[in-house]
């Protein structure tokens, strides 16, 4: 048995667009969901995203995801663009993909998009931070819920997801750019986890699966303690945000660090790419500096007004 826990995403009437790339893992998924649908009370469709990075072999896993929509008797929702960025291309088929399944949402077609993101693709996302220098809320690594969006099978590896598959009788597509080493993604699924598990720690994929979950809870801790603080010492203005410099000097290191994420957050809308050096730098010109700091997109002042002494975040200009 599969530690498949749908009902704990899913509730009656919900209407679920399952996102089939073609490959074993998102058919599984629409599978399991189809023979589940009845006793969870759920309406499934297909959801399919043409980045058509490949030529025909892109087109090719979009008719087969059609088809499986056709045999099935169930709705199809298709969408595709040309890809004409060659740089970063990864991140931008994820958020031209993401874009997609929350238009589906937006216009009804879907009340939910499920994705087939499994342990060891946590895992791959936990390292890959890692390695990159991400934070606790980086090493939090995919969410099992975001918004609209839900991951059922975290709990489940890959290699039993592909022998129930097989089990089934089931056929899908495979993408041959999963095998190219040039992306980071894929070196850590062939190289890097099976050197681990073989040399280091045969069940790595669980310790970073383990990893993740400690570290959502932590985070949505701090983001509860954070808002609380920040609708306290973090201020709007016309030009950014203003952060209170006398009860920001009292706190410890973990809740000045997040305060000044917050206030940055704010007043540019995100945090790309805002890296630890960076925060550092605007935390010691709070607690003992003069003057200011860039950061990526945004600088940050200290001025004294009316007898207050602020740390002034503004948004550089194009």
């Amino acid at each position: 048995m599969l530690p498949f826990h749908p009902e704990r995403f899913f509730r009656p009437g919900d209407r679920v667009a399952v996102a089939v790339s073609g490959g074993a893992d998102s058919v599984a998924l629409l599978e399991l969901l189809l023979e589940a649908r009845d006793r969870l009370g759920i309406v499934v469709s297909v959801a399919h995203y043409n980045h058509r990075l490949r030529g025909g072999e892109s087109d090719a896993d979009a008719l087969f995801g059609e088809g499986l929509a056709a045999a099935r008797q169930i709705p199809f929702f298709g969408g595709g663009a040309e890809m004409l960025h060659e740089s970063n291309v990864e991140a931008l088929a994820r958020r031209d993909r993401y874009q997609f399944f929350e238009q589906l949402i937006r216009q009804g077609c879907a009340g939910k998009v499920a994705t087939a993101h499994t342990a060891d693709d946590q895992a791959e996302t936990v390292l890959a931070r890692l390695l990159r220098g991400g934070g606790p809320a980086g090493l939090a690594g995919i969410l099992p819920v975001r918004g609209g969006i839900v991951r059922p099978l975290l709990g489940v590896r890959r290699t039993e997801l592909r022998a129930w598959a097989s089990a089934r009788g089931l056929t899908w597509r495979e993408d041959a750019s999963n095998l190219d080493r040039r992306f980071l993604r894929n070196r850590l699924r062939h190289e890097l986890i099976p050197q681990l598990e073989r040399d280091y720690n045969p069940g790595i994929v669980n310790v970073l699966n383990h990893t993740a979950e400690v570290a959502r809870g932590d985070e949505a801790h701090w983001q509860r303690e954070i808002e609380d603080l920040g609708c306290r010492m973090i201020l709007e203005a016309p030009e950014g945000s203003k952060l209170l410099l006398a009860d920001f000097v009292q706190l410890d290191e973990a809740q000045q660090r997040r305060l000044i994420r917050a206030a940055v957050a704010l007043t540019k809308g995100n945090l790309r790419p805002l890296e630890f050096d960076h925060v550092e730098r605007v935390r010691q010109l709070a607690l003992s500096g003069k003057g200011r700091v860039e950061i990526p997109q945004a600088r940050v002042e200290r001025r004294r007004e009316k007898g207050v002494e602020f740390l002034i975040f503004l948004v550089n200009g194009p």
